[in-house]
C-alpha cells in the first residue's frame, strides 16, 4: 500500500530514518517510529504539518506519516540486514521515487535530515532511477545529539529552498567514512561492497582515485 502513495504535490518531500522506537509499542501496540526518541528530537521537522514526512525503512520501504499505524508490526535488528536485503531496499525505494516523478514531475527537490545510512540509500535510489530529484540534506555531525539543533536549522532551509526554488551548497558526503566507521558490521559490509563497486567503475573509466589507498584503509571518493 505505502508504494503506492504519492506525497501532496503542494507539500516538500522530507525523508526520515527509521529507528528502533521498540519502547512504542507499549503504548501503541506496535513499532510506530514517529513517536520513537530521534524522531521527537527532530521534532521542529517531524511535527511540520506543512512537511510531506516520510520514514524510509528497510522491511516497509517507505513508511508515510500519513498512513503510519496502517504498516505491519517489525523488528529487523541491524545484525539481521544482509547485502541482498540492502540492495532490494534500494532497488523498492527507486521505483517509489519514479513513481513520484511521474506523477509529479515539477517537484525537484527531496529532502533528508537523519543518519547517513539512509541518506545513501536515498542517494543510491535516486541514482538508479536516473537522479529525477536534487537531494538537499541534513546530517548532524554527532548524531542524535544533534538532531534537535540540526532539525530547527534544515526546518529554514527546506523552507528557503522551497520559496527559491535553489537547493543551498552542500559539501560531499563520504561514502567510504560510512563504510569505515563504527556502526553495526552488516551496514559496514554492505557499503563496503558499494564502495568497492564505485572504485572498480572508476577504474574501468580509467579515473583516478581522489585519495590513495593507505595501506589496510578504504580510499575516499
Amino acid at each position: 500500500i505505502a508504494l503506492h502513495f504519492l506525497p501532496d504535490p503542494a507539500k516538500p518531500l522530507v525523508c526520515l530514518p527509521c529507528g528502533s522506537a521498540a519502547k512504542t509499542r507499549e503504548k501503541f501496540g506496535k513499532k510506530m517510529i514517529s513517536q520513537g526518541l530521534g524522531h521527537q528530537l527532530m521534532s521542529a521537522v517531524t511535527r511540520e504539518p506543512r512537511f510531506e514526512r516520510v520514514i524510509l525503512s528497510e522491511p516497509c520501504t517507505i513508511i508515510p506519516y500519513a498512513l503510519e499505524g496502517q504498516h505491519p508490526d517489525y523488528n529487523l535488528p541491524p545484525q539481521d540486514l544482509s547485502i541482498q536485503s540492502e540492495r532490494i531496499f534500494i532497488n523498492q525505494l527507486a521505483l517509489w521515487l519514479a513513481r513520484v516523478k511521474a506523477a509529479q514531475p515539477e517537484r525537484q527537490h527531496v529532502f533528508y535530515i537523519g543518519a547517513i545510512h539512509h541518506y545513501f540509500i536515498l542517494h543510491f535510489a535516486n541514482e538508479t532511477t536516473g537522479r529525477p530529484f536534487h537531494l538537499v540534506r541534513e546530517i548532524p555531525a554527532r548524531g542524535v545529539r544533534d538532531f534537535a539543533e540540526a532539525a530547527k536549522h534544515f526546518h529554514a532551509t527546506i523552507l528557503e529552498t522551497v520559496a527559491t526554488g535553489q537547493a543551498p551548497a552542500q559539501a560531499p558526503a563520504s561514502l567510504a567514512s560510512l563504510a569505515s566507521g563504527r556502526g553495526r558490521y552488516t551496514h559496514r559490509k554492505f557499503w563496503h561492497a558499494v564502495l568497492v563497486e564505485a572504485l572498480e567503475g572508476r577504474r574501468r573509466l580509467g579515473q583516478p582515485l581522489l585519495r590513495p589507498a593507505r595501506q589496510g584503509r578504504l580510499p575516499k571518493l
